[in-house]
């Protein structure tokens, strides 16, 4: 992958330089298994990631990593408006490095998960994700009300950590104790992720299109995994990546290359 600063002349021919192309235009994408492979981003999605931009696109990320990996990141591409993070229960301005919007657990999170940790003790683990780290506690080798007294405050989501095998069995015996009081949704396999009510990535692109207004006439958004649904489903245009679940594949509008294949070059190419 090579760092893209200024756009040559090959993807200028390939595209054509229209002016304005993209005006109205937010793209949101999702970052792991969508625009990314293993953390790199090819330069192909780089280069078109600049070239968006330079038409009058906004381009932001949807992930459900921590601000932080916009710093990883920034040789390669930066959003050029707010960005989606911890699953949207935080959007973030990368240029004035703060939050705009911040969506927390109340504190009777940690006496459900208790009451969730004996109820289910094939979860291995429950991470708790604080402004920027995750706290990670083991069944086996932590005293749980000790650990939650020393958790940094407040918390944004938790990760309950299971075995594949069981994934689909425990995320439903999670979502039926929540009685619709929490969201439930998976980013990978092993983990079941809980936020609050008001908070999921199509919420927070919906509170992003509020904030953007005329400049966000048109919203697009791609992603692979479950916790992607919601936006693909408030999407005016929608995008499953080729190596998407089959649910996510269910919901989009359309299903594009594999990640592997520079997914949102393609996209870009096409819009």
């Amino acid at each position: 992958m090579g760092c893209i600063i200024t756009l040559d002349n090959t993807i200028k021919e390939r595209y054509g330089s229209v002016l304005g192309r993209y005006d109205g235009i937010l793209l949101c994408s999702d970052f792991d298994g969508t625009l990314c492979n293993h953390k790199d981003v090819s330069r192909e999605n780089c280069e078109a990631i600049k070239y968006f931009q330079e038409n009058g696109g906004l381009f932001s990320l949807a992930s459900g990593r921590f601000p932080s990996i916009l710093d990883e990141m920034k040789d390669y591409f930066v959003p050029n408006t707010y960005s989606v993070h911890l699953n949207g229960s935080m959007i973030y301005d990368y240029t004035n490095k703060k939050s705009v919007y911040e969506g927390i657990l109340t504190e009777d999170i940690f006496d459900f998960s208790y009451e969730l940790l004996k109820e289910i003790p094939k979860i291995v683990e429950v991470i708790f994700y604080t402004y920027d780290e995750f706290l990670i506690f083991e069944q086996k080798r932590n005293d749980y009300k000790q650990f939650c007294s020393e958790l940094k405050k407040p918390i944004f989501k938790v990760v309950y950590k299971v075995l594949a095998k069981d994934s689909d069995f425990i995320t439903e015996q999670i979502r039926k104790a929540t009685a619709g009081k929490y969201n439930i949704g998976r980013s990978w396999v092993n983990g079941i992720e809980l936020q609050s009510i008001n908070d999921s990535k199509g919420l927070a692109v919906n509170r992003l299109r509020k904030m953007l207004g005329s400049r966000a006439e048109k919203v697009v958004c791609v992603g692979d995994y479950e916790n992607d649904i919601s936006m693909l489903e408030i999407a005016d245009f929608s995008y499953a990546v080729d190596n998407a679940v089959d649910g996510v594949k269910a919901v989009a509008d359309k299903i594009t290359v594999a990640n592997t294949e520079n997914a949102i070059e393609k996209i870009i190419y096409e819009l």
